[in-house]
């Protein structure tokens, strides 16, 4: 028996096609090596949404004009952590992204940073705010931000009540 996406894919769901209304599945292309939700319209509608490596969808579908401020916004993001840079190791490029997103959560008043910072939830008006606030700041600016954020959250040192313990 031939195995569906969805036995291969178990996190996928049915999205819906934020330009005709209709369905948005999960399918695979010979093009790419992830699976991708597309409309079921299709080719009447060209509607597409991209997906995780295990089929959950990356964040809302948008329709065209979402998509091109979403687009809009990674171009202004991006570049402050070092997407796309194939100088610098992996382990710290995944430091200046947390960074980039937790400087740009603080600045646009988003709590959850790992649930709801990510540009693909965002609609037309929150995009336009990343690219606002991303202009004219620095990747040093931003670190120099975590850095002193990360001073402020940090448990103040107590001095422990009663003996010290003994270190042989």
């Amino acid at each position: 028996m031939k195995a569906t996406l969805i036995d291969i894919y178990p996190e996928s769901k049915v999205l819906e096609c934020p330009e005709c209304g209709g369905n948005m599945i999960l399918r695979k292309s010979p093009k790419y090596p992830h699976p991708f939700y597309g409309c079921t319209r299709f080719p009447y509608c060209t509607s597409s949404h991209g997906a995780h490596p295990n089929g959950a969808p990356l964040g809302i579908p948008g329709n065209s004009e979402t998509k091109e401020w979403r687009i809009k916004a990674h171009a202004a993001m991006d570049p402050l952590w070092g997407r796309g840079d194939k100088t610098t190791d992996k382990q710290r490029k995944n430091y200046r992204r947390k960074v980039a997103y937790n400087w740009l959560a603080f600045q646009l008043g988003i709590k959850n940073v790992r649930e709801e910072c990510h540009i693909a939830m965002f609609g037309v008006e929150q995009c336009k705010d990343v690219i606002a606030v991303c202009e004219g700041i620095s990747w040093s600016e931003m670190e120099q931000w975590y850095k002193a954020r990360q001073a402020q959250l940090a448990p103040r040192n107590t001095p422990r009540k009663g003996k010290m313990p003994r270190y042989y």
